[in-house]
């Protein structure tokens, strides 16, 4: 959950409502999946896709993994901060008016109950993950810097 880390940057920042929002998000986001996934898949048009048993598939790099510690910690952090709020240290003019820009340009999300989560982040779909078609991707992709490396060893 590298978005924790974002969170952890924002805070140390003393942008405090931005890394609220952030941590808003992770947590509907844990709490409509019902698991401690690895990572969220995201479209862009904000349906969150949860992998499940469909006709349907995507193709993706990576399996977010299930139940995984590096998501557990986080929320237990998230929680914990929702229970006793840390004190605030005084923004800088800078970091007050950037925090209030970005702010204006994103929308606003309240953390919400777990069983009202899945309603709260909007559409959520299951789909089955496939993995083979973004492996061939991949490989493709590092064969053709293969042949861009040599061509640079060879000048």
């Amino acid at each position: 959950m590298f978005s924790f880390m974002v969170v952890e940057g924002l805070r140390r920042h003393r942008m405090y409502d931005l890394a609220e929002q952030l941590e808003n998000r992770i947590i509907n986001g844990l709490n409509a999946s019902g698991n401690f996934e690895e990572f969220h898949v995201v479209r862009r048009s904000g349906e969150l896709i949860l992998p499940g048993k469909s006709s349907r598939s995507i193709s993706i790099q990576m399996k977010p993994e299930q139940m995984i510690g590096f998501s557990v910690v986080p929320s237990l952090v998230m929680a914990r901060r929702a229970i006793n709020p840390p004190q605030r240290k005084h923004q800088a003019e800078w970091q007050s008016r950037l925090e209030k820009d970005i702010l204006s340009r994103i929308s606003h999300v309240e953390r919400v109950e777990s069983s009202l989560a899945r309603e709260s982040v909007g559409v959520v779909k299951q789909r089955r993950f496939r993995r083979w078609s973004a492996g061939l991707k991949t490989s493709w992709y590092f064969w053709q810097q293969r042949s861009r490396v040599s061509l640079k060893k060879e000048r």
